[in-house]
């Protein structure tokens, strides 16, 4: 797992890309003068990899600025990875309340308001925070499913979803269902390669997914929104007539 870390000033930006399983940090540096002329520091810390030391970059705001960290890291022959999906999670310092923060937490519009509220506290520094928090958001859009993705994992472990329920993830859809891709990329749990239930990120991902099973492996599938007060069939107009009935006899089954 690689975590890029943040620490977002009013006028700066320091990151590292670490993984935190082996302590091996990956990549440091600096962003200067973000919203004045822009200076941008990169020290990979791999052998045979070039220094950045306090080169022009223009950052008229801190989204430049984590545009420009990210760019470095994926560099074609300069980077430390190979690309941006090998970001797992990004972590922020900011200035936060001790009555409601204790410990690392994952960012949601809850913990966001909390942040706000202890702007006073840290004038400088959490405005800025704040924004590169949100750039990130906007910029590694991919990044948040895989932290929640790993929460239900946690959640699976403690119980708190079933007592006979086994939860992984996030996991890549071949290790889900085929044992043979799980064991080529070493992966074993009760859950790799048998997977019953897959859970996907968004409506769009799983829509994918649909449709590439009934279009390409000719399978008739049922489709309902979950959660709902009363049942509600999901299909497309250009679902087949079985999968249109198949959804509306689901969704009857779950009015029982």
């Amino acid at each position: 797992m690689n975590i890029l870390v943040i620490n977002a000033g009013s006028s700066s930006l320091k990151y590292q890309l670490l993984n935190p399983e082996t302590q091996q940090v990956l990549a440091k540096g600096l962003c200067e003068r973000i919203g004045i002329d822009g200076k941008f520091t990169y020290k990979p810390q791999m052998e045979g990899k070039q220094v950045l030391d306090a080169i022009d970059i223009a950052m008229p705001t801190h989204s430049e600025a984590i545009q420009a960290v990210l760019d470095a890291l994926v560099d074609k022959d300069n980077g430390v990875i190979g690309s941006m999906k090998e970001i797992d999670a990004v972590g922020h310092r900011v200035v936060h309340g001790g009555e409601k923060f204790a410990k690392s937490v994952v960012i949601t519009d809850e913990v966001m308001h909390a942040i706000e509220e202890c702007n006073p506290l840290a004038p400088l520094h959490n405005p800025a925070n704040i924004i590169g928090i949100k750039a990130c958001q906007q910029l590694l859009p991919g990044v948040q499913s895989s932290v929640e993705a790993t929460l239900l994992a946690k959640m699976g472990e403690r119980g708190q979803l079933g007592t006979k329920v086994y939860i992984d993830g996030p996991l890549a859809l071949d290790v889900a269902i085929n044992k043979a891709a799980a064991a080529t990329k070493k992966l074993d749990n009760p859950v790799v390669g048998d997977a019953d239930c897959l859970v996907f990120p968004n409506i769009d991902a799983g829509n994918v997914f649909f449709k590439s099973c009934t279009k390409f492996g000719g399978a008739e599938l049922a489709a309902m929104v979950m959660g709902a007060k009363v049942p509600c069939v999901l299909t497309s107009r250009g679902d087949s007539k079985k999968t249109k009935m198949y959804s509306i006899a689901l969704a009857c089954l779950s009015a029982k």
